[in-house]
């Protein structure tokens, strides 16, 4: 885990703006407070963007690839965990890459979602942001940076919620209640409107998160993680 300056920068995901990114999470070394749904992942040494990355062990069969924070880690799952509007987290990134596939990987979506457990029996909330499509197996690792208005007093356009506890009455879905509690984040390969999905391998890498927006010059993140090797 590394701090990254404010001159190490990222384009923001449909936006003209540019963001600083305050933490890059490279996967080189540390304790990683991360893991992979259904199945469990693997830090690999090389084959990332650039270095190391954090892989998916699957296959991924029921759902898709979940790469996600861990719940209930304290201080291990900070910067990702806690109160978005008191931080001014504005932007959530990472690298994705489809490693292998069971059958033809065109049509799906890299996902950011927000979970947060809403403090008491069925006050759990999810939403979730759908990005670009993934890249195909042998096309190489995609860059994608989420906005996350955390500002917003209601849920911003382009975010949905998601019912955590399916078959069971959903919560009273209220996006300051997540936004000022969120107990696990993650990145979902597919767009949950439509799950499935016959990805076997994936894998994640610099992780980012950035607090406020700030004007910087853009620079690449097989660059800006080149410099903290």
């Amino acid at each position: 885990m590394k701090l990254i300056t404010a001159g190490l920068v990222a384009l923001l995901l449909a936006s003209p703006a540019y963001a600083a990114f305050d933490y890059v999470e490279t996967f080189d070394s540390g304790f990683l407070p991360w893991t992979f749904a259904p199945n469990s992942g693997i830090v690999q040494a090389a084959g990332g963007n650039p270095g190391a990355f954090y892989q998916g062990t699957g296959p991924f069969f029921s759902g898709g690839p979940q790469p996600r924070t861990l719940f209930g880690f304290g201080d291990y799952s900070l910067p990702w965990h806690g109160n978005y509007r008191t931080d001014n987290v504005a932007t959530i990134g990472v690298d994705a890459i489809i490693l292998t596939s069971a059958a033809p990987s065109t049509g799906y979506f890299l996902t950011l979602f927000l979970y947060s457990d809403g403090g008491g029996v069925g006050d759990a909330q999810i939403a979730y942001q759908v990005g670009p499509q993934l890249p195909e197996v042998g096309e190489g690792w995609m860059s994608v940076d989420f906005p996350v208005p955390s500002q917003s007093a209601t849920l911003p356009a382009g975010w949905t919620f998601q019912d955590p506890t399916p078959n069971n009455p959903p919560p009273t879905y209220d996006w300051n209640v997540l936004i000022e509690n969120v107990d696990m984040m993650g990145f979902y390969f597919f767009d949950p409107a439509n799950p499935g999905t016959p990805f076997q391998q994936v894998g994640i890498d610099n992780a980012r998160v950035a607090t406020g927006p700030v004007s910087v010059e853009s620079e690449s993140w097989s660059s800006v993680k080149a410099l903290y090797r």
